[in-house]
């Protein structure tokens, strides 16, 4: 089973087009519909019109009918929000997913859902959204940011340095609470 995830991840995530595929459930249905956003975690398939996401510990096997037009992924477009440019939305969701907050969210709702009962899965899914999260989070950025400090924050975390802030911050953050802790245990020690 491992080794079919494992598989099915490689494929979702080097596989640069999109393609009307074929998609064989767990639960025995059987969807067809063009990809048109896949992760480490999920595969939206349009069906009908509308977009349907399946998590990846819901499909048995995903086999390709015939290639497609190449579908960029939908982060960096973002919903319509009354009230706000479409451009600086647009920015707004380029800069969560540039500084690695889109990723971490998303690597958070996974963790909870695997940690809860199998058959609660779907439910837990059906409540940790990204996307509905990703939305209500737009207008909060827009009232700190300008277009231009999004596109300099932009090029900022797309830059080697930026990467770089990203994956130590977690480290730094707890090695500054360490520290303050240790710094307030000695001044408290007789």
């Amino acid at each position: 089973m491992r080794p079919l995830i494992m598989g099915l991840m490689v494929i979702v995530l080097l596989v640069p087009s999109s393609f009307a595929e074929t998609i064989y459930l767990k639960d025995g249905k059987v969807v067809k519909g063009q990809i048109l956003e896949r992760s480490s975690y999920h595969v939206v398939v349009k069906q009908e019109g509308f977009p349907r996401r399946y998590y990846l510990d819901q499909v048995d096997r995903i086999e390709a009918d015939q290639p497609g037009p190449s579908v960029p992924l939908p982060m960096g477009q973002a919903p319509a929000i009354e009230g706000l440019s479409q451009a600086k939305a647009d920015l707004i969701v380029q800069f969560i997913e540039a500084s690695g907050a889109w990723e971490k969210i998303e690597k958070d709702f996974e963790g909870i859902i695997e940690s809860v009962p199998y058959r609660e899965r779907d439910q837990a899914r059906e409540l940790l959204k990204v996307d509905e999260v990703i939305k209500q989070l737009i207008p909060v950025y827009d009232q700190y940011y300008t277009v231009e400090d999004l596109k300099k924050l932009i090029e900022f975390y797309s830059s080697p340095t930026g990467q770089k802030v990203i994956e130590v911050t977690p480290q730094v953050m707890r090695d500054v609470v360490n520290a303050t802790q240790k710094y307030f245990q000695d001044k408290m020690a007789p």
